[in-house]
């Protein structure tokens, strides 16, 4: 049973961390499947008191992910202006990019959205071409570290799930 319980958590897992970069919540997936897996248990394989927790590192996460655009944006040189037009371009290109493009959309929506965001700022601030190119990219670069620490956390609480699993 085990083995079993070991291979569906590593196809949540899997399936969480790829969903992840499709903008979707994986992290959110992985932390009500601790809390599901809790309870079926009587939590006494996975505590409330761990669901808690991993549902605190979630939420960090969503912020991380929100504001990492940004923050990288400014640290090469981006205004605190585009850099929020990085955030609020990122969110009209997640939405956007989700009703045209249903599966992909929302990820090369967000990606865009931050991208284009950041740059026309820059460039309203009479920035050069390349200024504003190196800043736009470095949210985008953010952006894609974000998507890239949350589907590591999907990973890790798999992984931590099946060993404690597999431990008891």
């Amino acid at each position: 049973m085990d083995i079993l319980a070991s291979i569906v958590i590593a196809l949540i897992m899997l399936a969480s961390a790829i969903i992840i970069w499709l903008g979707f919540p994986g992290t959110f997936i992985m932390t009500i499947l601790v809390f599901l897996w809790g309870w079926g248990s009587g939590f006494e394989t996975f505590t409330l008191m761990h669901a808690i927790w991993i549902l605190v590192v979630t939420f960090a996460l969503e912020g991380v992910e929100f504001l990492l655009g940004s923050i990288t944006a400014q640290a090469y040189g981006a205004t605190r202006r585009s850099a929020a037009m990085g955030i609020m371009g990122g969110i009209l290109g997640t939405i956007i990019g989700a009703g045209v493009f249903a599966i992909f959309g929302a990820l090369i929506g967000l990606l865009a959205g931050s991208y284009f965001g950041v740059y026309w700022s820059e460039r309203m601030e009479k920035r050069e071409k390349r200024e504003a190119a190196r800043a736009a990219l470095a949210a985008l670069m953010g952006n894609m570290a974000a998507k890239l620490l949350k589907s590591t956390a999907a990973i890790v609480v798999g992984v931590w799930m099946i060993r404690v699993i597999l431990a008891n």
